[in-house]
C-alpha cells in the first residue's frame, strides 16, 4: 500500500499519513527518456489545511512552459545528505536554492534524448552542491509557484557541473487542469 506523509519535515514521523487510492500517469509519459515524467496521486480523503498543530501551505503551479535561465529555484527533497545512521534513521526535509542551468549545456552533459523540450535543469557549474540520491519527485519552486518536479540527477551531490533535470510543470498545465475538472465533477 502506498501512503503519503503530509505536514512533517521528518519522512518517518509526524504530520498526517494519507492512503493513495489512485495514480494518474501522464498519457504521454515515455519511460525510455523520462519525457512527461509526471504522476498525480489521489488520496483517500482531502488534505486538511486548518489544523493548528500542522502548518501546511498550498501553492499554485506555473503554466509557463519555459523556466528562465537567469533565475533561481528552491528545491525541497528527502535525499541523502549524511552517511547512513547519521541522524539515527531519521530522514529530514532539506532545502536548496539552485540557479537554473542553460538547457543546451545540460543537454551536452546528459544528451538530447534525456533532456528534452519538457525539461529544465538547475545546479551549480563551479560549486560541489546539488540535489542528492532519493530526491526524485521533489518540487522546484520559483516565485511561490511550483515550476518543476525533479526527474533525475547525478548519483553524487558533491560534484560540480552535474545539474539536476526537472520536468517542467508548465508543459503539463493543461493536463493538470483537466484532471482537476474531472475530480470536481
Amino acid at each position: 500500500m502506498l501512503t503519503v506523509r503530509i505536514g512533517s519535515t521528518n519522512a518517518t514521523s509526524g504530520g498526517n499519513v494519507y492512503r493513495v487510492t489512485e495514480i494518474f500517469f501522464h498519457p504521454n509519459y515515455k519511460p525510455n527518456n523520462l519525457e512527461f515524467n509526471f504522476a498525480v496521486l489521489g488520496l483517500h480523503k482531502n488534505i486538511s489545511y486548518d489544523k493548528e498543530d500542522i502548518k501546511l501551505s498550498k501553492i499554485d503551479y506555473s503554466t509557463d512552459k519555459k523556466v528562465p535561465t537567469d533565475s533561481n529555484i528552491t528545491f525541497l527533497g528527502w535525499g541523502s545528505v549524511l552517511s547512513s545512521g547519521g541522524l539515527g534513521g531519521q530522514v529530514l526535509l532539506q532545502k536548496l536554492d539552485l540557479p537554473v542551468y542553460d538547457l543546451a549545456d545540460c543537454q551536452e552533459i546528459y544528451g538530447r534524448d534525456l533532456v528534452t523540450r519538457t525539461n529544465f535543469c538547475a545546479g551549480y557549474i563551479t560549486l560541489a552542491k546539488n540535489v542528492c540520491n532519493h530526491d526524485a519527485g521533489g518540487p522546484a519552486i520559483m516565485d511561490g509557484r511550483l515550476v518543476g518536479i525533479l526527474s533525475f540527477s547525478s548519483k553524487r551531490c558533491d560534484i560540480a557541473d552535474q545539474p539536476a533535470v526537472f520536468s517542467s510543470v508548465g508543459a503539463v498545465a493543461s493536463w493538470l487542469e483537466t484532471l482537476g475538472e474531472k475530480k470536481l465533477s
